[in-house]
């Protein structure tokens, strides 16, 4: 069950988010932590999603076009014309193929900041929506351990866990 958790999904911490202490964190509780990782459990929380689907997610465009997608809706695209601030994590949910040819659907997600849970802006566009999401459990790369500029590396890294 551990690597299934591994695999299913995978975040980067990443140096600028997490010390930017004015961006707003998901809260979230440690459950284990070794050097070259994190594991955490996020409570029910809203998320602002959208959907996509690539061959490779991390590098392709389609990344750009989610990211895009979501930063569009904190920057006023939204039903409020609200800008509304930048969170992390942004959450990848990949759903997994057994082809490695096959495209490989995946949720792009920003947190909506605790002002907004209650009640969140909508978005405008058709492809963007607001997801009620269960806890759920990820794990966080430690990048100066396991070098994030190549993720497949990173990937094997988990699988040998």
């Amino acid at each position: 069950m551990f690597a299934h958790i591994f695999l299913a999904s995978i975040l980067i911490i990443s140096p600028v988010l997490g010390q930017n202490d004015d961006i707003e964190v998901a809260p979230y509780e440690v459950v284990e932590t070794k050097a070259s990782y994190e594991v955490r459990d996020y409570p029910a929380r809203k998320w602002v999603s959208t959907d996509n689907a690539a061959k490779d997610i991390h590098g392709g465009i389609e990344h750009s076009v989610s990211f895009d997608r979501l930063f569009q809706y904190i920057s006023g695209n939204n039903v409020n014309n609200t800008k509304i601030d930048m969170t992390s994590p942004v959450t990848f949910f990949i759903q997994r193929s057994d082809d490695p040819e096959a495209e490989q659907e995946f949720t792009m997600s920003f947190y909506i900041p605790a002002v907004h849970q209650d009640d969140p802006i909508q978005p405008q566009a058709e492809n963007v929506y607001i997801e009620d999401r269960a806890g759920f459990r990820r794990v966080f790369l430690n990048c100066d351990v396991v070098g994030c500029s190549h993720r497949v590396r990173g990937i094997r890294f988990l699988r040998g866990l």
